[in-house]
């Protein structure tokens, strides 16, 4: 067992893995720092200090580009990490800053981030799809899903939509999202219960 210590009291950590195998650590502190990213190399499990994001994002998506760089996009605005340079440079922000939302790559290169709450504090979740492009460095709104979402997960289909269920809302509807179109589908089904988030299949 190998472990790594945080250099100080951490909040909300979140981890993912690179293209070279090493795993790219986040955590915030309060909300006056600004958060520190930490590359742990998978041969030797060493940590180091790579770069500090922009602001403090707040529970921030973390999803990966088809070039490899990593989007970090919260409720106070949003980054772009560069593994091979091993800096960050700040990008547009949402349209609506969100905390606990979910964010999924599509094939196109573009990203989809769906519900959240507009505030650290905020119960039930948007029903919002904020849609942004790395290319242009810009982000639009998608069609509204069924129901307020927060702390949710998106799953592909293999007929190209994707499935976002769960979430904190009462509503027990899972929602279908066509990319191609942009457009959202009536709801598949009810869940017998609501819960968070959902396993990948």
């Amino acid at each position: 067992i190998r472990t790594y210590t945080y250099p100080s009291p951490s909040l909300y950590p979140s981890a993912t893995e690179l293209a070279t195998g090493n795993i790219l650590l986040q955590w915030e502190g309060t909300p006056s720092t600004r958060q520190p990213l930490i590359e742990i190399a998978a041969n030797n499990f060493t940590a180091t200090i790579v770069d500090t994001l922009s602001v403090w994002h707040g529970l921030s998506t973390i999803t990966t580009l088809d070039n490899g760089q990593i989007l970090f996009a919260g409720v106070f605005g949003a980054d772009i990490y560069d593994p091979q340079t091993q800096t960050s440079v700040s990008v547009s922000p949402m349209n609506t800053g969100l905390v606990r939302a979910a964010s999924i790559r599509l094939p196109n290169g573009q990203v989809i981030v769906s519900g959240g709450n507009s505030t650290l504090n905020g119960i039930g979740g948007e029903n919002t799809i904020q849609i942004y492009d790395p290319g242009q460095d810009t982000w639009s709104n998608g069609p509204n899903m069924s129901t307020g979402r927060s702390r949710h997960s998106i799953l592909p289909l293999p007929n190209g939509e994707l499935v976002l269920i769960g979430g904190s809302s009462s509503s027990l509807l899972v929602d279908r999202y066509n990319p191609t179109n942009n457009t959202m589908n009536p709801p598949v089904d009810q869940m017998s219960h609501s819960f968070f988030a959902a396993l990948p299949l």
